[in-house]
């Protein structure tokens, strides 16, 4: 196994193992010389402990000293190790190493160093190996292969879950399947209401979520101030049951429960006319100046990818921001139908497909997380948006949903997927960390809420892509992230939402069905 490990922890196993024959060997002869010593057989004592512990003095001393110098050995080899592991030009303190400083493996090409990891067996590689070259950054020649290696996006794959989806649309009969809405019972008539109806964030400010804002801006005002990505149709639809329009006017009713025809990935399955209307408006504004995208007939493989993955999976549907994360896969991968697999294999890797769903409860949940991380590890940038009361769920539905997307571009995108692809959801948080690190001398310049708004809105970052990789796995900034903690808390923040929405949910129908006061409610 030493033999498929990087060079620097090659040598380091290397030593490890010459120390502990040395050790070995003291120690038997250390043994050894106590056994003769206490049986009086063989040379005197005195000689004994010479020729086990190179001079006078305890059997042991020999032990302790081989440790010592094995220890003095090993830390120069684990500190070279350590940097290897951290990127191609950062050594663990958030700036630049110099060329004399570097680790000698990172002379080592991009290019052959992925073929030395391909070609080792896959059940002896170094876990992390994987993560130490998507941090130097992919070279563009090899970006889908490397993404498709952390997805498990293959040729048959792609092929067969495209086929998959398209054969579920097709299978549907029109009047069971997007079919007009059928009766439902009073209490699933109450629920749906209350889920349209706004919902009072954690701690008490004032929610902005994506699918409230276009249907519930009551002035001018509010939907002026509104960023462009939240003001056209950021509303979660799904492909199973359509949410009903605010006016709840019959033509919209009617408009939503048709089914049609739509070209999908290898042929034509039965698509709800306002998911198809969602999925046009949403192709026509994704990356129009971006030539990558639009030179490769992107916009009508998007608009094939997105009616697809709507089909395969009615639960999920359709929502704003999966355009965004569609395109970019077209524009790597350079294929709709791996770009549709590896979509699916996205949301399942992160554990964000709730994040697109009705309510997007997890995505509230992942608010949650991301603002202990910055009360914990970025203090005045926490004390900072608190002054201004400012709710970060305005950042993480464009910066998570979009996966940074309309925030970064070029090179600085392309190296944020790089480690989320490889590292899932921790490096998700861990960018959106050095983000808000990198970004903290205009948030601490702040001096109203209006501010914030139009920083947030207007993101521009002047730290190159190694800067915010730097800064996404730098000790001091940013800190040890765990998945297993991440993960944790993750599912606790996601049932502190789910019990808040249940009840908020009774408090509205309570409300409603009157005999119960709103102060009283509220104290329960």
């Amino acid at each position: 196994r030493v033999a498929f490990l990087p060079p620097a922890q090659r040598h380091a196993m290397e030593l490890l193992r010459r120390g502990l024959q040395d050790v070995t060997a003291a120690a038997t002869a250390a043994v050894e010389a106590r056994r003769d010593a206490a049986s009086g057989a063989g040379a005197p004592r005195g000689e004994k402990e010479k020729a086990a512990g190179g001079g006078e003095g305890k059997p042991l001393d020999a032990v302790l000293k081989g440790f010592k110098d094995l220890r003095a050995v090993l830390q120069p080899a684990a500190a070279a190790g350590a940097n290897y592991l951290k990127g191609d030009d950062w050594g663990g303190t958030g700036r630049p190493r110099s060329a004399a400083s570097a680790a000698p493996e990172l002379a080592v090409p991009f290019g052959e160093a992925w073929a030395a990891y391909c070609a080792a067996n896959p059940r002896l590689r170094d876990p992390r190996a994987l993560p130490a070259l998507t941090r130097r950054g992919v070279p563009p020649e090899l970006r889908t292969a490397v993404w498709s290696h952390c997805l498990g996006v293959d040729a048959a794959a792609a092929a067969a879950a495209a086929a998959e989806a398209l054969g579920a649309a097709n299978a549907r009969a029109p009047e069971t399947s997007w079919g007009a809405e059928v009766a439902r019972p009073a209490e699933e008539e109450e629920a749906g209401a209350a889920a349209l109806a706004p919902e009072e964030p954690i701690g008490g400010r004032p929610e902005v979520t994506p699918e409230r804002i276009p249907e519930r801006a009551s002035s001018a005002k509010a939907a002026a101030t509104a960023p462009e990505e939240l003001r056209e149709t950021p509303r979660s639809t799904s492909a199973r049951e359509t949410p009903r329009s605010s006016s709840a006017s019959p033509r919209g009713s009617e408009a939503g429960g048709r089914s049609e025809e739509a070209a999908m990935i290898g042929g034509a399955g039965l698509l709800p006319h306002r998911i198809n209307e969602l999925i046009e408006a949403d192709v026509l504004r994704t990356f129009p100046s971006v030539q990558a995208f639009q030179a490769t007939d992107g916009p009508n493989q998007l608009r094939r990818v997105l009616r697809t993955l709507a089909a395969g999976d009615p639960d999920l549907g359709y929502c704003q921001s999966l355009n965004f994360l569609a395109a970019t896969f077209i524009t790597v991968l350079g294929d709709e139908s791996a770009a549709h697999l590896a979509l699916r294999q996205l949301l399942v890797k992160l554990g964000t497909r709730c994040w697109y769903t009705d309510g997007m409860q997890q995505l509230r949940a992942d608010t949650v997380v991301l603002e202990e991380l910055i009360r914990e590890r970025l203090p005045a940038v926490h004390a900072a948006l608190r002054a201004h009361r400012f709710d970060l769920l305005f950042v993480s539905s464009k910066w998570f949903m979009c996966l940074f997307s309309t925030t970064l571009q070029d090179e600085a995108l392309m190296r944020v997927w790089d480690v989320i692809m490889c590292d899932g959801i921790e490096a998700v948080f861990r960018v959106a960390l050095a983000m808000f690190s990198l970004g903290a001398p205009g948030i601490l310049g702040a001096t109203a809420h209006d501010d914030l708004i139009f920083l947030f809105q207007d993101w521009q970052l002047s730290a190159s892509p190694g800067e915010i990789i730097a800064a996404a796995y730098d000790p001091k900034a940013v800190g040890h992230i765990s998945r297993a903690e991440l993960a944790q808390r993750r599912r606790q923040a996601a049932m502190q939402v789910t019990k808040g929405d249940t009840r908020d949910a009774m408090f509205r129908n309570k409300c409603a069905r009157g005999g119960v006061r709103a102060a009283s409610m509220r104290t329960r």
